[in-house]
């Protein structure tokens, strides 16, 4: 029912033919339709997925505990035959060892291979180069790099390694591990104490506990090479003889795994899957009724009084008896 309706009702027939009155109703049906205007557009900016600015979009994937990768590593098989040693001698090439392209990407070799003469192995290479990060843990960690990738990512608590936390908010092991996503330049992880009730290795108490990150950086698209551009290795290696230099012929495959960080429409169309798909709901404004009935808060997870009673026996803690309080 529209304004002027129910502001007409105030007066007798006559006044409200009276021009002042009409004017006056006039104005308030125009001033009507424009607050729901604004109460629509702020409504679809707030719920439209669409309309998201980039913060929030990352904000809604953290909470919802969807990684955001960053780079992909461009990884592959070649082909590598040597020759130039004598008979019965041999020549290893370490793991890392670095393999030159025509474009100027350096690959690296993923693991240590020992060669014969006239001998072809495939050998397994990726442009992610891999780097390690030691810190007391305080809330979280932060690790500014533009290059780093999520894949391959290792992390140990006291020399313990922990599990990557499960992909469902109301699965027990939804408080058991780390959690890492990358943003504006960062990778972030944050470490959650579980319970070992979901079966899986017990994630401790992280605060002040010495954390071991085992990352990797790459060049994304740019590690994307042709068809045998790969050269030869970085480095000369002799045969077991000490005498005799290995000599290697490299052939490849053209390779395009390497990718960049997502851009917005795909950041929108992730999390898009993760509401309609994984969460199965019918519409935004649905889940943003949810979203505000949880005991989350913000984009930050926390955990209920009862998961960390849970948490408390699992740990070796005694039950607290309420009985003589009740009584």
């Amino acid at each position: 029912m529209s304004f002027s309706v129910e502001f007409l009702k105030h007066f007798s027939i006559e006044e409200s033919n009276s021009k002042m009155v009409q004017i006056t109703a006039s104005i308030g049906d125009l001033m009507e339709k424009a607050i729901k205007e604004d109460i629509t557009a702020a409504l679809k900016t707030a719920t439209d997925v669409n309309l998201f600015s980039l913060d929030r979009i990352h904000s809604w994937l953290a909470f919802l505990r969807s990684k955001v990768r960053n780079r992909v590593a461009t990884q592959g098989v070649a082909q590598v035959t040597c020759t130039g040693l004598a008979s019965g001698e041999t020549v290893t090439v370490p793991a890392d060892a670095k393999m030159l392209t025509t474009r100027g990407v350096v690959m690296n070799q993923r693991q240590s291979i020992v060669f014969s003469n006239n001998q072809t192995k495939a050998v397994a290479f990726t442009n992610a180069v891999k780097k390690t990060y030691e810190a007391v843990y305080d809330e979280f960690i932060l690790i500014e790099s533009e290059a780093v990738t999520l894949d391959g990512l290792k992390i140990t608590l006291d020399g313990v390694d922990i599990n990557a936390l499960s992909d469902y908010l109301d699965d027990y092991s939804a408080y058991n591990g780390y959690f890492a996503t990358y943003f504006n330049g960062s990778l972030y992880i944050k470490i959650y104490a579980g319970s070992s009730s979901d079966g899986r290795r017990l994630t401790a108490h992280p605060q002040g506990r010495q954390v071991t990150v085992e990352y990797y950086e790459c060049d994304g698209v740019i590690g994307n090479i042709d068809q045998d551009s790969i050269t030869g290795y970085q480095d000369s290696y002799l045969g077991s003889g000490g005498v005799n230099q290995a000599v290697f012929q490299i052939t490849n495959g053209p390779l395009s795994s390497g990718a960049d960080r997502p851009t917005r429409p795909e950041l929108i169309n992730q999390l898009r899957r993760v509401l309609f798909v994984q969460r199965s709901v019918s519409s935004v404004l649905e889940y943003t009724a949810w979203f505000l009935a949880r005991p989350e808060i913000g984009d930050v997870l926390v955990r209920t009084d009862e998961q960390k009673y849970l948490e408390w026996i699992s740990l070796g803690g005694e039950p607290t008896d309420f009985t003589p309080a009740a009584e």
